[in-house]
């Protein structure tokens, strides 16, 4: 009788695997993960974010009559009607990470963004939450997407999600995250 091999091993199980195995202090297959997302599972290590769970406490009500709110609201409206029914939502940060609007077209994913915090009041800094679209890309510096395992922390592994830094035209100075989040 003639033994069934095992299916082929997926990117994604490697991912998870490599996750796992830089959890556990084992040594990670460089080629499992891309480059910036091991550099901020290293910062998230070193920040001691909780690697089990989304941990956060609600911070404070954003301001929303900043010259970034008034700015971006147009865009973010606009991007929202033209998603409107997709399971996707738009968010947007400070400088610092705190969310400070949401706009979600589908009821379902807006239920599970309240159970992992990521609405306003909340800070999604890489330093809060590890690996995530929104943190990487303020940490980086420059557009980030963070797809399932790739994120620290394992409540965010069924998201995936895509931060863009904003700069201030002027000085240049990173000023938000216009993030998108979907299944």
């Amino acid at each position: 009788m003639a033994h069934a091999s095992p299916p082929p091993q997926t990117s994604r199980d490697r991912l998870a695997e490599a996750r796992v195995r830089f959890l556990t202090a084992d040594s990670v297959d460089s080629a499992a993960v891309r480059k910036p997302i091991l550099a901020s599972w290293w910062r998230s290590r070193q920040w001691n974010v909780a690697a089990d769970r989304v941990d956060l406490d609600y911070l404070h009500e954003p301001d929303l009559e900043t010259r970034l709110v008034r700015a971006a609201a147009p865009v973010l409206h606009k991007l929202h009607d033209e998603l409107s029914g997709q399971p996707i939502s738009i968010i947007l940060t400070d400088a610092a990470g705190l969310v400070l609007a949401r706009l979600t077209g589908d009821h379902d994913l807006e239920r599970a963004l309240d159970g992992i915090k990521l609405a306003p009041g909340f800070s999604y800094a890489e330093e809060s939450v590890g690996t995530n679209g929104i943190g990487t890309a303020l940490e980086a510096g420059r557009p980030a997407h963070v797809f399932g395992h790739e994120h620290y922390a394992e409540d965010l592994d069924r998201f995936g999600c895509a931060g863009v830094p904003i700069h201030d035209p002027v000085s240049g100075k990173t000023v938000g995250v216009i993030d998108l989040t979907c299944w």
